[in-house]
């Protein structure tokens, strides 16, 4: 799953740096913000990408 997170990331970094200087919110903004995005958005990249290799798996098996 590493290979999913790490990108995850990569393209939340440079989003919170785009939008900080799109924006210049309050840094207690920020905080708030990105505290929620970012659980948020790795939980459902890796629900997503764990799915897809358990549809893969059940694919190849012949379940599917």
């Amino acid at each position: 799953m590493y290979l999913v997170v790490l990108p995850v990331t990569v393209l939340l970094v440079l989003a919170a740096l785009k939008l900080d200087e799109v924006v210049q919110l309050p840094v207690w903004a920020l905080i708030a913000l990105w505290g929620a995005v970012v659980p948020s958005v790795v939980t459902v990249a890796l629900r997503f990408a764990k799915a897809a290799a358990l549809m893969a798996r059940l694919d190849k098996e012949g379940l599917i």
